[in-house]
């Protein structure tokens, strides 16, 4: 399987439409997938895999996660978790199966992920909604330090603790995405990822594989709750661009210049855990405390790690596009990606059901420019926060979330506002792309000629950009076009127009009505 070509998102688009062809499973084949806002599979992303809701029978409801990348010991890893979970009742996991005769595609077959569909917010979401509910935030504090004390004994990890991998059910935390769990079965492999870097301490790598990984995801969520709970204006002040809880990889890097940890440290209360967690981000990430000595503040006195060792990922984590690059975009489809450029007019409207949206431009909707879509929840948060789409207009942003398209248009359709960073200017827009640049996560053209930045750029990032030319990135190295590895990509990743979808859909359709010739 390792070798194996997995689809792209259009083919699990094309196939989700017939669960009863795509699946072997009784009560997949049964679903009925959950519709986006233009009547096709609406897709989630959680790391390697696209995640789709399947509705059962009565209030059932199921999870599945189709694989866009391949994990060489992903088989013998998920099966060694789905044992670890049917063997127990642990208050904060749910059972799951891994299905190697998962999906039918191209006429092979898949693995997927199926585990109940777990209904809730996620944390971030649930922030969003009671930042200014200090009883809300003390009821999470309680419940995030009940679900570590749980890892800390069963001697277990999730791997990739984050705002988007938990989710919260009447102040109940629930994890999901099992991608990077550590069970005792699996003692001695490598990490098959290391998490969201925004919630990871910057010393992990994926040989840090072991009951102790999810101590300083703990440690930031608990600091970000805490602080939330002593200043709300936390939420709106840093939680931006929707990539961590207030936190970000620099205060992590960089703890003692991190303006966050500066204004935490003027609480007396604060103090005493802020000067630990500044240690502790310089340390070894073998010797995180754990929550509970965390919050009893006891003293780290481990040897601090210098700077120079540390793992520098910088902060960048997708891959990163300019907004007008739309052709580069459509090779991308169904992956995480960052996406910088300037809005140029914002469309407010309605589906023929009745379903509201918002559609922000990058140039011209003619000419199918890439667009950000909010709809449903993005909305309402919209206005729970107490924001106008309008401030959009106009101005240089910077948007994080999973790429799809409608009729060869790339979009991106985001779960919440605070996916979307709004930029100082122009000059701030050229910063993020240079340092994506400088790392190696810039997707480009070998020039920059008819990016939206570079024809107005001042001469000095004129100059800049000359000398980073002149030394490439070594994940993408200049050509005619950005080069991308035959070995990550998925095969057919141009994008598909819904006319060719919709006659996939027919090939299935006709497979359909041939397995089942009872039923229209």
């Amino acid at each position: 399987m390792v070798n194996q070509l997995f689809p792209s998102f259009n083919e699990y688009q094309a196939a989700l439409q017939h669960p009863k062809v795509c699946f072997e499973n009784f009560d997949l084949k049964r679903g009925i997938v959950e519709a986006d806002l233009w009547g096709l599979p609406r897709v989630r992303s959680g790391g390697f895999a696209l995640t789709y809701k399947l509705l059962g029978n009565g209030s059932a409801a199921w999870a599945v996660r189709c694989f866009h990348r391949a994990v060489e010991d992903r088989t013998s890893r998920y099966m060694a978790i789905s044992r670890y979970l049917a063997n127990r009742q642990l208050d904060f996991f749910t059972p799951i199966r891994y299905i190697p005769r998962g999906v039918l595609v191209r006429g092979n077959w898949f693995p997927i992920t199926l585990m109940k569909w777990i209904s809730g917010d996620t944390l971030e979401t649930y922030l969003l909604k009671n930042y200014q509910d200090p009883i809300a935030l003390l009821g999470l504090s309680v419940e995030l330090r009940r679900l570590a004390g749980q890892l800390e004994t069963l001697e277990i990890s999730h791997g990739d603790l984050s705002h988007r991998n938990i989710l919260v059910q009447q102040s109940n935390m629930r994890l999901i995405d099992y991608d990077g769990m550590y069970v005792p079965d699996l003692h001695g492999r490598h990490s098959s990822e290391i998490g969201n870097i925004h919630f990871q301490h910057p010393g992990r790598t994926e040989s840090y594989f072991a009951p102790g990984m999810d101590r300083f995801s703990e440690i930031v969520i608990y600091l970000a709750l805490e602080a939330l709970q002593k200043q709300p204006r936390l939420m709106q002040q840093y939680e931006t661009g929707g990539e961590g809880l207030l936190f970000k990889r620099d205060d992590f890097l960089h703890p003692y210049q991190s303006r966050l940890l500066q204004e935490l440290d003027t609480y007396s209360d604060f103090h005493p855990m802020v000067s630990n967690f500044k240690r502790i981000c310089l340390g070894s990430v073998a010797e995180v405390p754990s929550l509970s000595d965390f919050i009893a503040n006891i003293p780290w006195t481990a040897q601090p790690v210098t700077e120079k060792n540390l793992l520098v990922m910088g902060n960048q984590f997708y891959p990163v596009f300019d907004a007008l690059d739309r052709f580069l975009l459509l090779q991308y489809l169904g992956k995480v990606i960052t996406v910088v450029g300037k809005t140029t007019d914002i469309f407010n409207g309605k589906t023929k059901d009745g379903q509201p949206h918002i559609f922000i431009n990058f140039g011209s909707w003619r000419s199918k420019c890439f667009t950000i879509v909010l709809w449903a929840q993005a909305l309402e948060l919209l206005e729970r926060m107490k924001k106008d789409a309008a401030e959009y207009q106009e101005q240089w942003v910077k948007v994080t979330g999973l790429l799809t398209s409608i009729n060869r248009r790339p979009q991106i359709v985001v779960e919440s506002p605070t996916d979307i960073e709004i930029l100082d200017d122009e000059v701030d827009a050229r910063d993020v792309l240079e340092n994506a640049r400088k790392q190696g996560w810039l997707v480009s053209y070998s020039t920059m000629g008819k990016s939206s930045l570079s024809r107005t750029l001042p001469p000095v990032y004129k100059e800049k950009k000359m000398a980073v030319d002149n030394h490439p990135p070594a994940k993408f190295q200049p050509g005619a076009r950005a080069i991308i590895s035959a070995r990550t990509r998925n095969s057919g990743t141009l994008d598909l127009s819904r006319d060719i979808i919709e006659k996939i859909g027919k090939l299935y359709s006709a497979h359909e009505s041939a397995a089942d010739p009872g039923e229209k």
